[in-house]
């Protein structure tokens, strides 16, 4: 068995992009309403501001503003408007999206000793539109973001 596990899914209308602050299980996301704020590791929404978002989105940089306990941090990030998530871990776990079937997968590192199958299947996105998806710095968290939802996986680290 592989050492990701699914943590949850929101159900977030109108998602444009997403990112992840520096070093941090923190995840914001921009909305067409406003900004929010996510604990990966627990999976938890930790922080809401209604506030429109764009007037905090540099679409030139694709970078947001944070609040609560982003507060001062401007954060890159992956979406509608381009950008892109970390798609490696440091460790060499590895994410890819088959562009032609809109199916996402985790590659296992190369020494694993054959314990895992060569790519896993971890969501099947035919149905929505793909905005963003990658790992956190750390290592320890995984989203995938559609224009509806949020999908976050996480691991223990040995």
């Amino acid at each position: 068995m592989h050492p990701w596990k699914l943590n949850q899914t929101w159900s977030v209308g109108g998602l444009l992009q997403a990112g992840f602050a520096e070093d941090s299980a923190f995840l914001i996301i921009l909305t067409h309403s406003g900004r929010g704020i996510f604990n990966c590791l627990t999976g938890e929404k930790v922080a809401r501001d209604h506030t429109g978002g764009y007037e905090f989105f540099n679409q030139v940089k694709l970078t947001v503003q944070g609040f609560g306990p982003l507060e001062g941090q401007i954060i890159s990030t992956s979406g509608l408007y381009g950008g892109g998530m970390l798609r490696v871990t440091e460790d060499y776990w590895q994410v890819e999206n088959d562009a032609q079937n809109s199916r996402i997968y985790l590659k296992p590192p190369t020494n694993t000793e054959d314990r895992f199958p060569e790519a896993i299947p971890i969501g099947d996105y035919r149905a929505v539109e793909l905005r963003a998806y990658g790992f956190s710095e750390t290592g320890r968290s995984l989203v995938i973001a559609t224009s509806a939802d949020l999908t976050i996986f996480t691991r223990a680290l040995a």
